[in-house]
């Protein structure tokens, strides 16, 4: 009894069911992928959310500020241009945390946009000694109308 058998070579069979479960595949990972991305959380660019606070607390935060800078000034351990630019910055974060405008961030030009025209005339009366080859002014007299407008902020 004699039996035969014939194999049929290697791919002589479709190639197209291996095709179609491969992109099926490959279509299901893209979704999934796509599906993921559009339902993650977005970033914010900003991830500092202004939260309003008491204003009576950050008066005190900044007022407090203000009678460490006021010591560093009266014991002669600071430099004028070195104050006036940390008083620029104590006022501008106050306001800042006080309203949530970025004002720190705003030149003198902006500011006046804003209508604040009580900072803008701080910041113009800090310019001139924080970038003067020779920084004169009276920083003590500007500490005291920092702390007047600090405290009568509403």
């Amino acid at each position: 009894m004699k039996t035969t058998v014939n194999l049929q070579d290697l791919l002589s069979y479709s190639m197209l069911p291996i095709y179609i479960a491969a992109g099926v595949i490959v279509l299901l990972v893209l979704c999934l992928v796509i599906i993921h991305i559009v339902r993650r959380p977005k970033k914010t660019r900003d991830n500092n959310i202004f939260v309003p606070r008491s204003i009576a607390a950050i008066k005190k935060k900044y007022l407090s500020r203000l009678a460490k800078l006021m010591e560093s000034v009266e014991s002669n351990s600071i430099e004028i241009r070195i104050a006036y630019q940390k008083l620029s910055k104590i006022i501008r974060m106050f306001i800042y945390e006080a309203t949530g405008i970025k004002v720190q961030n705003y030149t003198l030009a902006e500011i006046r946009e804003q209508n604040m025209t009580v900072l803008a005339e701080l910041v113009e009366e800090y310019y001139p000694p924080e970038f003067a080859k020779m920084s004169v002014g009276n920083i003590v007299e500007s500490l005291a109308k920092t702390k007047k407008v600090i405290e009568e902020w509403n």
